[in-house]
C-alpha cells in the first residue's frame, strides 16, 4: 500500500485521542505539524459563535517517502460551509482540511456530491431565501430570492421548486446540476 493514501482523522480535543497519538508516535515517530496561515479576527469570531467547541481535531497523513505530517482542522467560511454545518458539523471543516492532502496524494476530490433530497428539503425550508439555489450552484437566482424575500414570491417559488425537484429523475437532476456549471455564453447555437 502506498503511504500517501493513509489518512488518520482524529476528531475532538487532544485529551480525547491521546492514546492514539501516543501509539502513533511510538510506531511512526512524531508527525511534523503543518500550520496554516493564522485566521483573521472575523474567522476567529465566527468559529466561536457558529461552531463553539466543535472544531477540534487533526488529520495525520504520510507523504510518498513515508514521513508523517499533522494538520489541525481548519475552519472555512463560505456559503457551502454554512449550509453544510447545519447538516454535518464537521463536514465543511473536514473538506477544507482534506482537500490539499488529497490533492498531494493524487486523489481527486468528489465535487458532484449534490443530493436531490437535500435540494428538495432546502427548497421547502429555505425557499424564501433561495438556499436551494445556492446549494445547486444557481447563485444569481439565490441572490434574487434574498433581495425579494420580504415578498411572498420567493416563498411560493421555493415551494414550486421543491415539488419540481422532487419529481425529477436522476438524469434530469444531473442536468440541473450541469446547467449551473455551464456558462451561458459557452453554449453553442
Amino acid at each position: 500500500m502506498r503511504p500517501e493514501r493513509i489518512i488518520v482523522v482524529a476528531l475532538g480535543g487532544k485529551e480525547r485521542w491521546r492514546d492514539l497519538r501516543n501509539r502513533f508516535t511510538e510506531t511512526f515517530g512524531p508527525p511534523t505539524l503543518i500550520e496554516g496561515p493564522p485566521p483573521s479576527p472575523v474567522v476567529l469570531w465566527l468559529r466561536r459563535v457558529i461552531m463553539p467547541g466543535r472544531i477540534q481535531g487533526s488529520v495525520i497523513y504520510f507523504d510518498r517517502a513515508g514521513a508523517a505530517f499533522e494538520r489541525p482542522l481548519a475552519f472555512s467560511v463560505g456559503w457551502q460551509s454554512l449550509v453544510t454545518n447545519v447538516v454535518s458539523p464537521h463536514g465543511a471543516v473536514l473538506r477544507s482540511t482534506l482537500e490539499p492532502i488529497l490533492d498531494a496524494a493524487g486523489i481527486p476530490p468528489r465535487r458532484s456530491g449534490r443530493s436531490q433530497t437535500v435540494a428538495v428539503l432546502l427548497a421547502f425550508v429555505g425557499g424564501i431565501f433561495g438556499v436551494h439555489h445556492f446549494y445547486l450552484g444557481h447563485h444569481r437566482k439565490g441572490i434574487w430570492c434574498c433581495v425579494f424575500f420580504w415578498t411572498a414570491v420567493p416563498f411560493v417559488l421555493g415551494f414550486i421548486d421543491a415539488v419540481r425537484l422532487a419529481l425529477l429523475d436522476d438524469a434530469q437532476f444531473k442536468l440541473v446540476l450541469f446547467s449551473s456549471r455551464v456558462h451561458p455564453t459557452s453554449a453553442t447555437t
